[in-house]
């Protein structure tokens, strides 16, 4: 019943993702790489591809639009998974969970692709993306209890 008021968000969306991706670059140029607690904040950039796509889906837009935001959601998060390595050195924080929204909405996107487009090859990608986004929640909420426990997650950093 508020279709209106859904576009009218989804097109502030559209117009903000070019503004934050902007941001972001001209951060990294100017400044470096982000410190090291934020860099699961990277994996912010999957989320408008996929979010788009699947709202595009939900609008019946035709399959290619669809697939190129899949394209671009795949791509950065390809980008933000080369970060892994960095990613382990880091303390768990609240930031960490950062990373489960995004993974989330592009597994979602894949698996709706492969029951809408009827693509074979994308099947076990898409599985795989589903059982390594549920390790990742279990991980973040294991660890999330570990540091609550310890007393370690909620304390005031050092600085």
């Amino acid at each position: 019943g508020l279709e209106p008021w859904a576009m009218a968000q989804f097109g502030l969306g559209l117009f903000l993702w070019p503004v934050m991706q902007t941001l972001l670059v001209v951060r990294w140029v100017h400044v470096g790489p982000l410190p090291p607690r934020m860099v699961p904040a990277l994996f912010i950039m999957v989320v408008p591809p996929s979010i788009v796509a699947l709202d595009l889906l939900q609008m019946g837009v035709a399959l290619p639009w669809i697939w190129c935001m899949w394209g671009i959601g795949a791509f950065f998060l390809a980008l933000a998974i080369t970060q892994i390595s960095a990613l382990r050195k880091v303390p768990f924080g609240m930031p960490h969970w950062g990373m489960s929204f995004p993974v989330a909405a592009f597994t979602i996107l894949s698996l709706r692709l492969t029951a809408v487009s009827h693509c074979e090859w994308l099947v076990l990608p898409s599985y795989a993306l589903l059982a390594a986004t549920t390790a990742l929640i279990l991980w973040l909420s294991f660890a999330t209890l570990k540091g609550l426990q310890s007393g370690a997650l909620l304390s005031p950093e050092a600085g």
